[in-house]
């Protein structure tokens, strides 16, 4: 894909090292501030050289011809005038500054603005993409690094790599010091939700819980502690529950959730299989186990940065 022209604003004193760089190069419009602070309006033409003008007196000039009505001779000899003093590409820059009633400044602020409203928009986009995974109902965390996680409609498949480092964690109080626990999260789905009972694998409270914990984006959720891998200390060696899965058959729990209201009326009910899967099953089922939820907000944050692209490039340099 051939370069895109770009509207480059920096310094005047370092326009000569940023086409020695490549930073900017032939066709880029420049606009540029010297030591003072005074602005210049150029571009680097076909050639490479930079063209950087002080068009002040020259647009004030064209200006005044223009709002006193000149005769079309007047405006033609003030023209034949300024091409004395710079190249046709330069003529066309005044005169279009002049249609526009923009000087240096105008063009900088509203390049400035263009930048401002380019990222508020990609910032919406990436916020909305990133919204879009925040309604899950289901999260798993604490799980060893390269493990994937697959959420389906009413599955969710948790593969751990062969080479995953099992830690013993500090489980407190109804935990076990030789397994390793992943944090499985459920989010409570409405605001109406003040209580729950889950079930997993058979087991269930007697009674309504409300002990919700809140995330960083101020979601609301329960935590399930579920052991992934156990310690032998006899071998020293760590053994993942996954490996007893096979192509026919998971190991993995069955896991229902029944929310409450205030008035202790159940308002929703969920269930959902958990299994762990290993390579060897996964292998013969998928060319590769699917994208983790990471993956799928990369895409789409890609994705939605693509639609805010234009034909030119905006640089600092």
């Amino acid at each position: 894909m051939a370069d895109k022209a770009k509207h480059a604003f920096g310094a005047l004193e370092r326009v000569d090292s940023a086409i020695a760089s490549g930073t900017i190069d032939a066709y880029d419009i420049l606009f540029v501030k010297d030591a003072n602070g005074k602005p210049y309006v150029g571009w680097v033409d076909k050639d490479g050289q930079k063209v950087v003008v002080d068009d002040s007196a020259e647009l004030e000039a064209l200006e005044t011809q223009i709002a006193t009505k000149a005769s079309a001779e007047e405006v033609a000899a003030l023209g034949t005038e300024l091409a004395t003093k710079a190249n046709a590409e330069y003529v066309q820059a005044v005169e279009a500054k002049v249609d526009t009633k923009a000087d240096a400044t105008e063009v900088e602020t509203k390049i400035g603005k263009a930048v401002t409203d380019s990222k508020a928009y990609t910032d919406g986009k990436i916020e909305a993409a990133i919204n879009e995974h925040l309604v899950k109902k289901y999260e798993f965390t604490s799980v060893p690094e390269g493990t994937l996680v697959d959420y389906r409609d009413k599955e969710i498949r948790v593969m751990c790599p062969a080479d995953a480092e099992w830690t013993k964690q500090n489980v407190g109080v109804g935990g076990d010091a030789n397994c390793y626990y992943a944090t499985f999260k459920t989010y409570v789905f409405n605001d109406d939700a003040v209580g729950y009972i889950e079930h997993l694998g058979g087991q269930s409270d007697s009674e309504i819980l409300t002990d919700f914990s809140t995330d960083e984006y101020g979601r609301r959720y329960q935590p399930t502690w579920l052991a992934l891998a156990r310690y032998d200390e006899a071998t020293d060696t760590w053994t993942y529950y996954g490996k007893n899965s096979s192509v026919n058959k998971y190991i993995g729990w069955d896991y229902q959730i029944d929310w409450y209201n205030a008035d202790g009326v159940m308002i929703a009910s969920d269930c959902v299989r958990i299994n762990l899967s290993n390579e060897q099953c996964h292998y013969s089922i998928e060319p590769y186990y699917v994208s983790s939820m990471k993956s799928e907000i990369d895409a789409k944050i890609e994705e939605k940065i693509k639609e805010v692209e234009t034909s030119y490039e905006i640089i600092e340099f």
